[in-house]
C-alpha cells in the first residue's frame, strides 16, 4: 500500500499523544540517546530508584525510546511521538 506524501503534509498526532525530545550521539562507537524533555516524572530519590521507576512504571515508553541497533553518526536531535 502506497501512502501519498501530500496527504501526510497536514498530518497531526492524536491529542492523547505526547512528545519526547532526545539527542542521539555516538560515544566511543556506542549509540547514546539522551532524553532532554517529555518523559514522565520518575519516582525515587536516587538514580537507581529512578531507573527502577522507568522500568516498572513506564517500560513501554522506555523501550520505544531505546537506541537498540539504531546507529547514529554524530549529533542528531530527534523527536519521538507516541502513546
Amino acid at each position: 500500500m502506497m501512502i501519498e506524501i501530500k496527504k501526510l503534509k497536514n498530518w497531526q498526532a492524536p491529542e492523547d499523544w505526547f512528545e519526547i525530545q532526545t539527542i542521539d550521539a555516538h560515544t566511543g562507537g556506542e549509540p547514546l540517546r539522551i532524553i532532554i524533555s517529555g518523559f514522565p516524572k520518575l519516582k525515587g530519590a536516587t538514580l537507581l530508584e529512578k531507573r527502577a521507576s522507568a522500568k516498572n512504571d513506564f517500560d513501554q515508553i522506555r523501550k520505544s525510546t531505546h537506541v537498540g541497533t539504531a546507529r547514529t553518526r554524530g549529533y542528531v536531535r530527534s523527536t519521538h511521538r507516541g502513546f
